[in-house]
C-alpha cells in the first residue's frame, strides 16, 4: 500500500493538473498584432532580421520563430522608440548609421530611399557616367562609326573585240541603262544593277567605278 502524509500532493491529482500552456505568436501574427497596415508585407522579414541581430526575443519550434506574449510584449515597448521595420528594398538601419557619407534630406538621414535610388545619388556625382551627364545636362560624344570594310568587289575588264562580236544582242535592262549613261553622262547606281553594269563594261560600251564598302557599294558609270 502506498502511504503519503497530507502534506503531499496526491499522486492523482499531481498527474493530472496541468500547468497553464504558454501563448505564442508566429510572426505572422506578430506582424499583423504590432505592425502598422503599410509595414505589415515587410514585417515577417524586418523581425527576422531583428532576431538575428539580437534585438528581439524568440525561440524555434520546427525551423520557425515563434514569440511569446513577454517576448511581444517587449516588442511593442521598442515600437514606442519609432523603430520602424526597413523593407527588403530599403538600405538596412545598421547600414544607415555606419556610413558617414550619409546625406541629410529634409533634416533627416537618407533611411527612406531604396538602395538604387541611392546608388543613382552618388553616381550622379561621379563625372563621366550616365547620371552626371543626366544630372548636369552633359551628354557623351556620340560614338564614332567603324571604319568601312574593305571592297571585296572583283572588277570586270572589256572582252575582246571577238568575243564581242559574239556576245547575244542587248537586253532591255541594258539598253536603258545604256541610253541613261550616255544622256546624262555619269549615272550613280547600287549593287543590284550589278549584272547590268558588268555586261555593258565587257561590251566595252562604258566606264566605271566602285565606290562603298563590303556588301554595300554603288557604280559611279561614264560613256566610253
Amino acid at each position: 500500500m502506498n502511504m503519503y502524509t497530507p502534506d503531499e500532493p496526491d499522486p492523482v491529482e499531481s498527474q493530472t493538473d496541468w500547468a497553464p500552456l504558454i501563448r505564442t505568436y508566429s510572426l505572422e501574427e506578430v506582424a499583423a498584432l504590432v505592425l502598422s497596415p503599410d509595414d505589415i508585407p515587410n514585417g515577417v522579414r524586418w523581425l527576422n532580421d531583428q532576431i538575428r541581430a539580437g534585438k528581439v526575443s524568440a525561440y524555434k519550434a520546427v525551423r520557425r520563430w515563434r514569440m511569446t506574449h513577454a517576448d511581444v510584449e517587449d516588442l511593442i515597448e521598442r515600437r514606442r522608440n519609432n523603430v520602424r521595420p526597413s523593407s527588403s528594398k530599403r538600405v538596412a538601419v545598421a547600414e544607415q548609421e555606419s556610413d558617414p557619407d550619409a546625406p541629410i534630406i529634409n533634416g533627416k538621414p537618407y533611411g527612406g530611399m531604396t538602395r538604387r535610388s541611392w546608388l543613382y545619388h552618388t553616381r550622379a556625382e561621379i563625372p563621366g557616367t550616365t547620371q552626371y551627364a543626366r544630372r548636369y545636362g552633359r551628354r557623351h560624344p556620340s560614338p564614332q562609326p567603324p571604319p568601312p570594310s574593305p571592297i571585296s568587289y572583283k572588277m570586270v575588264k572589256p572582252e575582246s573585240e571577238a568575243v564581242i562580236f559574239n556576245m547575244p544582242p542587248l537586253t532591255e535592262p541594258q539598253i536603258e541603262l545604256l541610253e541613261r549613261v550616255r544622256r546624262e553622262r555619269e549615272v550613280v547606281v547600287d549593287g543590284d544593277a550589278r549584272k547590268v553594269v558588268e555586261s555593258l563594261v565587257r561590251r566595252n560600251l562604258i566606264a566605271y567605278e566602285v565606290r562603298g564598302n563590303r556588301g554595300d557599294y554603288r557604280f559611279t558609270l561614264r560613256p566610253m
